[in-house]
């Protein structure tokens, strides 16, 4: 089958393989008291079931949240979210200033433009993404005691604050924008 669709995308497939394999990888090396703590949930893309079903195969203890409750009703539920596709939970997780971390593979994303790949590079450096998936386990099994202290940086934060004036707008007062926006009919 071939991994890209003709206009350049990567298929649906491919991408339910590379977070399959990579949700394994990390399920496999993550510290075993902090595997008992993890919940999935999966993107919509991966409804058919395919993705947790061969999950629940090699860890029969895993849980999953229901696919159909929007993952903005859950992030504050827990410490950290992981994230193996760069999509709208990353940025409401931004956006809300709930500790992330997104595991990026270049190959299943759409290109960036210069600034958004300038944020990717801090991320990098801030250990908000990491592009390598050891690293990234390396990186939650030391500091996962400590994750708020991390995320907590005022330099991280600042970070934060600088990507979400780009790409995820924090209105001070968020109904007084709504309002302002007028709908035609």
């Amino acid at each position: 089958m071939e991994e890209r669709l003709p206009d350049g995308y990567i298929s649906n497939h491919n991408i339910n393989k590379f977070i399959y394999n990579s949700s394994n990888y990390f399920l496999k090396k993550i510290k075993k008291n902090l595997a008992q703590k993890i919940e999935i949930k999966s993107l919509q893309l991966t409804k058919f079931s395919i993705l947790n079903n061969s999950l629940k195969k090699k860890f029969n203890n895993l849980k999953f949240l229901n696919i159909e409750k929007p993952f903005i009703d859950v992030v504050n539920n827990y410490n950290l979210s992981i994230h193996f596709f760069l999509g709208t939970p990353f940025f409401e997780s931004l956006y809300l200033n709930r500790p992330c971390i997104l595991i990026l593979n270049k190959k299943i994303q759409l290109e960036f433009d210069e600034n958004f790949s300038d944020f990717i590079s801090i991320f990098i450096k801030k250990n908000i993404c990491f592009e390598d998936l050891q690293s990234a386990v390396n990186f939650i099994n030391i500091n996962y005691n400590n994750i708020d202290k991390w995320w907590n940086k005022s330099d991280t934060q600042a970070t934060i604050d600088k990507f979400c004036k780009c790409y995820c707008r924090r209105p001070k007062n968020l109904d007084k924008e709504l309002r302002k926006l007028k709908f035609k009919e």
